[in-house]
């Protein structure tokens, strides 16, 4: 999960990116739910940046995501190599550092 502001990105695996908002914490509102990359809906991770959400796909895609409109959020770009499966993702200036559990190696992938 990833908290900016008033709202809660959640990586919720086979129901994929959830956005809420969480204004009211004791009764959050879900805005939106992505599940349009290649690899499906299995968002194991994600972290946000401005309008950007960078999900990590348990297989093997990181999925940059158009956030700005949680109702109607669309893939930026994606990177999806061969026997990856990608499990937890940080941002580091303009590169994406994920840990790749397919191939059990570090990938940094430049993102901006």
């Amino acid at each position: 999960m990833y908290v900016s502001e008033n709202k809660a990105y959640l990586a919720d695996w086979g129901a994929g990116l959830i956005v809420l908002d969480i204004r009211n914490p004791s009764s959050p509102v879900e805005l939106g739910v992505f599940t349009d990359g290649s690899d499906g809906p299995n968002a194991y991770d994600v972290v946000v940046d401005g309008n950007t959400a960078y999900e990590a796909n348990g297989w093997g895609c990181l999925t940059v995501v158009n956030v700005q409109n949680p109702a109607s959020m669309s893939v930026i770009f994606e990177v999806n190599p061969s026997s990856s499966s990608y499990h937890s993702v940080k941002l580091y200036g303009n590169y994406a550092v994920v840990a790749d559990n397919g191939q059990q190696k570090m990938s940094i992938i430049r993102v901006k």
